[in-house]
């Protein structure tokens, strides 16, 4: 008797796991937005401190790269350079900073067009303050770059498992 008991586990451990996991395959659609939001405005600031966007940069650094980019090319390719740039890390923060591997999986297969309209809106503040984002053009070769640098950094990242980013919570 005392080995069946060590077998089953108690009903209420199994509740939890099971809301657990459905929190994660079926988030709540205010977190989807939160945490994509949260990434998107995030890595836009970190992406300002590397790469200028639309002529706005944080650092030297940025600015420096960004002129570069508009030394030698026109400026559609560099909306098209900067936009896959931008990519990286709002997709890296949604990863391996706010998401286990299967929340992540499920936001990015279900909800990527709120993903999308979130990287539309932080584009558009950044166009609006830049000085370089003035044409639709450069704007949407900006963030059809972003949205495919997105998809395919997403796959990329929902096939990484890492067992320091997707520890099994404590329920």
């Amino acid at each position: 008797m005392s080995i069946k008991r060590l077998q089953e586990p108690p009903q209420r451990l199994d509740l939890a796991i099971e809301r657990a996991v459905l929190r994660d395959l079926e988030p709540a659609i205010a977190v989807v937005h939160l945490k994509t939001a949260a990434a998107a405005i995030v890595g836009s600031l970190l992406s300002l401190a590397i790469c200028g966007q639309f002529g706005m940069g944080f650092t030297s650094l940025a600015d420096s790269f960004s002129h570069a980019l508009h030394a030698n090319m026109g400026p559609i390719a560099c909306a098209l350079i900067c936009g896959g740039l931008y990519a990286i890390f709002p997709i890296a923060i949604l990863r391996f900073v706010l998401c286990n591997v299967m929340q992540f999986r499920a936001i990015f297969r279900r909800s990527f067009f709120i993903m999308a309209a979130w990287f539309a809106c932080v584009g558009a503040v950044m166009a609006w303050q830049g000085h370089h984002g003035d044409q639709a053009l450069q704007f949407g070769a900006w963030i059809f770059a972003a949205l495919v640098a997105a998809i395919v950094l997403g796959r990329l990242a929902g096939a990484i498992v890492m067992p320091i980013f997707d520890a099994p919570e404590r329920v």
